[in-house]
């Protein structure tokens, strides 16, 4: 297991999840950002930061019906994050079922720009950076005729 360049503290991992998992759940193109989520969890479980604490039937929006996911639980400082994942087959036979998930809990809110949060949990796990985009450069209008009439002269 390799370790990571820099000791990246639980508080900000925590933090930069709560945002990804944010983006995931409103923006429909933002697919990719699972799979990342998915390995920082894994990490996060492997080298104890964080522990599966059981399974939930959990529904995603309500068009979809409940599934079965794991309920993740992160210590970082004075905060307690939950997080959900996809459950293992280890996972269904070895935790204990907890029902449905409570809607009236919530994760502490946290703020941090998504590309920030992207480069946190890149960071962790070792990922290739993301490039950032290049801004566009803008034309300038020109408030004015840019020929000038002959017919006139």
């Amino acid at each position: 297991m390799s370790e990571p360049i820099t000791k990246i503290p639980i508080s900000r991992i925590a933090k930069a999840l709560y945002v990804i998992n944010l983006k995931t759940k409103v923006d429909k193109h933002a697919a990719h950002f699972y799979s990342l989520k998915k390995e920082v969890l894994e990490k996060l479980v492997e080298e104890g930061s964080a522990r599966k604490v059981g399974l939930q039937f959990y529904s995603y929006t309500k068009r979809h019906d409940a599934a079965l996911t794991v309920l993740i639980q992160i210590d970082a400082d004075d905060k307690t994050y939950f997080f959900h994942a996809l459950p293992t087959p280890d996972d269904i036979r070895s935790l204990p079922n907890l029902g449905e998930s409570q809607t009236d809990f919530r994760n502490p809110s946290s703020s941090m720009r998504l590309e920030h949060a992207k480069y946190i949990l890149c960071k962790f796990c070792g990922r290739q950076l993301p490039k950032p985009k290049k801004r566009a450069k803008f034309l300038k209008i020109h408030r004015g005729s840019v020929f000038k009439s002959s017919f006139l002269d």
